[in-house]
């Protein structure tokens, strides 16, 4: 489990990347919208990932009668063995515990099965960016280097708007800056430009350059 004391350590020169990555549809002519790949989602995920997990491929299947009605659509999963529970009991004391994730068999026997959770959409949705950016950057309101998120619509072009997402601190400077045509993807340029730019931006993360 990484921390303050024991903190990731991620390649300056891969959020370089990733950066320019989330960059290039401004430079294309014309502009492309919603055209980041499935894959950027998938670095994303194992790069800020807290633990290590298995990601697979489906193709996930719809049908009425036992025929498809709709295409198979493209799904990138990882799996989850189980799951911590803890609930309060009525004489005040606390049980918790870890439930594996199964069924039991006609003859009694327990066989593990893992669940199938899909990848989040960083880069297209709006909700799972603000989770990557509250999962990666100080958010604490009590933490003197917490990190808030502004997110505007810039309409420079009126087909064409612009989403800019700025991470600021506690005293309203702004410590990353993102723009993009996807509001998603802004939210991640924007906090990935903060840890690029701040040692302190994270607690578990620690920007490193490839000599060091």
């Amino acid at each position: 489990m990484y921390s303050s004391d024991n903190p990731k350590q991620i390649d300056r020169a891969r959020l370089e990347r990733i950066k320019e990555q989330l960059l290039e549809p401004l430079r294309t002519e014309p502009p492309t919208i919603g055209s980041y790949p499935r894959e950027l989602d998938l670095e994303l995920f194992r790069l800020f990932g807290v633990t290590d997990v298995r990601i697979v491929y489906r193709e996930k299947v719809v049908s009425l009668g036992g025929r498809e009605v709709r295409p198979p659509r493209e799904v990138w999963a990882y799996e989850i063995h189980g799951e911590s529970y803890c609930h309060r009991n009525d004489d005040g004391t606390f049980d918790c515990g870890y439930t594996t994730f199964g069924e039991t068999r006609d003859d009694g026997t327990f066989v593990a099965i893992p669940r199938l959770v899909e990848v989040p959409h960083y880069t297209s949705n709006i909700e799972d960016a603000i989770a990557l950016k509250d999962r990666i950057l100080r958010n604490l309101p009590e933490d003197p280097e917490a990190r808030r998120l502004i997110i505007e619509e810039i309409i420079d072009d009126p087909c064409i708007p612009r989403w800019r997402a700025k991470v600021i601190d506690n005293s309203n400077q702004a410590m990353g800056e993102g723009e993009t045509y996807d509001c998603a993807a802004s939210i991640v340029l924007a906090s990935v430009s903060d840890l690029i730019a701040n040692n302190g931006a994270s607690f578990w993360i620690k920007v490193v350059d490839e000599n060091e």
